[in-house]
């Protein structure tokens, strides 16, 4: 009965061939004792030199993967940061640009019409564009390089945003030609004071502003509805 309770027990904790442990069940109990106590300590620090080389393991693994991760977390966050600083460029552009066009168009206009002679109008008008349109210019450059570069940093692009990039590129051809085209003989008209000619260039910088303000306006609620979708 001793014989079966020790083997239970030293099974319990180690694996121990059988004809060891019939030589145990022989010896004193004091004996036995010592010889437990003294495995048992053997085995601990087995276990404990063991442990200490997993755990220095464990931490070197922790350490490189937390290293991957902050560099993960870097780029990650360079990018947001590069992301936020183009989207923030976009949209001031698009109010400097469309916001100006509005304010011309639906206020200006109808305005200096009301108050002001044909030689005072086509004069103030020049001297409008001439101030404003270094800062479409602007507008333009930052719409389109920012705008690219945040497709670039898409995938996939999404449908609605491809819509927003051919509107844009439309409007900046506008654009360029009112400010080459129609912008000159105004220019030119003021300057020899010809009425007439250059009354027909404001007309004409009338009509493709208000065909750029409503593209604008509708690049606007493509924006807001295709995030939506």
């Amino acid at each position: 009965m001793v014989r079966d309770a020790l083997i239970g027990v030293f099974s319990g904790f180690y694996i121990v061939p059988l004809y060891a442990l019939e030589h145990v069940a022989r010896e004193p109990r004091m004996t036995l004792l010592i010889r437990r106590a003294t495995q048992y300590s053997s085995r601990r620090a087995e276990i404990s030199r063991f442990g200490s080389g997993s755990s220095r393991r464990f931490v070197l693994r922790k350490e490189s993967r937390s290293r991957s991760m902050n560099g993960y977390e870097e780029s990650v966050t360079l990018e947001g940061t590069s992301m936020t600083v183009a989207l923030f460029l976009h949209l001031i552009s698009v109010v400097v640009w469309v916001g100006g066009m509005f304010l011309a168009y639906v206020c200006v206009r109808p305005t200096a019409a009301e108050v002001l002679e044909p030689p005072q109008r086509l004069r103030l008008w020049e001297g409008v564009f001439r101030r404003f349109f270094p800062w479409v210019w602007a507008a333009v450059i930052l719409i389109l390089g920012s705008g690219f570069y945040m497709m670039g940093q898409m995938a996939p692009v999404r449908m609605y945003v491809m819509v927003m990039a051919a509107i844009g590129v439309v409007m900046s051809m506008i654009f360029m030609h009112i400010y080459f085209a129609p912008f000159g003989r105004l220019k030119r008209g003021v300057a020899a004071q010809d009425w007439k000619g250059a009354g027909a260039a404001l007309g004409q910088i009338r009509m493709l502003v208000g065909v750029n303000l409503a593209l604008g306006l509708l690049n606007v609620a493509v924006a807001v509805l295709g995030r939506g979708s």
